[in-house]
């Protein structure tokens, strides 16, 4: 075996880079945890599934981590997320949906001390998802009859969200689907049901909750109602994300009483 003077010796390897072992953390959702999502170190977005992932730090600089889902109805730039704009026969191009798939997201910065003492080592680190949007279950009894189709519309629902910070960017008119069924077997009353999931509302005073609901009958005609949902919802952001349940009637004077709020957890907020 041969020898090699002192000069002629190999460099000392360096330490192994840092791996980050991340477990995600659903527990505070109410939703399922979404099949997939991404996940950002630095300027490097890798999708995974399941809740605990790994991934290779090529350097001991600062990182920003976010991790989000690219839900149905939500596009995703950077770190925005924006409502999906929808088609309206009247509204043009303003209107977003509102009954997106959920949204979650979680941010963490990974700090170069931190890193600096662990390198050649896995950082293991848990981070609690978030869930971004709250379902809202609205029904609504009315007298009108022969009802062959409901559109409705929300105003100034939060339509864009920093998925890092959580801060409501932008606001925009809704959409919300609604069915129609009999209050009752044999009744001629019909009782309508919407869903919406939102990211927030408006807190501005000078921009309500107006929701308008437009109702045509099998003979073409039309009736509306408009309600203000500002109190109900001026809370969204309170008691949690299971959905929350409004129940009103509206009849021929266009108008909607006596909302009443089925809290799914463990605050009312109006009775």
């Amino acid at each position: 075996m041969g020898s090699c003077a002192e000069d002629e010796l190999p460099a000392p390897m360096k330490k192994a880079r840092t791996v980050v072992k991340l477990t995600a953390d659903w527990s505070e959702c109410s939703s399922a945890a979404p099949a997939k999502y991404m996940v950002r170190i630095g300027d490097e977005t890798q999708e995974v599934t399941g809740n605990v992932n790994s991934f290779l730090l090529l350097s001991t600089s600062d990182y920003g981590m976010v991790a989000y889902n690219e839900p149905q109805g939500v596009s995703v730039n950077g770190n925005i997320a924006t409502l999906n704009a929808v088609a309206t026969r009247s509204e043009g191009s303003s209107v977003v949906t509102g009954n997106p798939d959920d949204l979650f997201s979680v941010s963490e910065d990974l700090v170069q001390d931190e890193l600096l003492a662990l390198t050649g080592d896995t950082l293991r680190l848990t981070v609690k998802m978030q869930q971004r949007t709250r379902q809202v279950n609205i029904t609504m009894d009315t007298d009108v009859e022969s009802i062959k189709s409901v559109t409705g519309m929300l105003d100034n629902v939060v339509s864009s969200i920093d998925l890092t910070t959580g801060e409501l960017l932008s606001v925009a008119k809704a959409s919300v689907s609604f069915t129609a069924s009999p209050v009752a077997e044999g009744e001629a009353s019909m009782r309508l049901k919407g869903t919406v999931r939102l990211l927030g509302v408006s807190q501005e005073k000078a921009q309500r909750q107006i929701m308008t609901v437009e109702i045509t009958k099998e003979d073409e005609t039309t009736e509306t109602i408009t309600t203000d949902l500002t109190e109900v919802l001026s809370k969204l952001d309170e008691g949690g994300n299971t959905p929350l349940d409004i129940e009103g009637r509206g009849g021929f004077n266009g108008n909607v009483i006596n909302w009443i709020v089925e809290e799914k957890g463990d605050l009312d907020w109006l009775k």
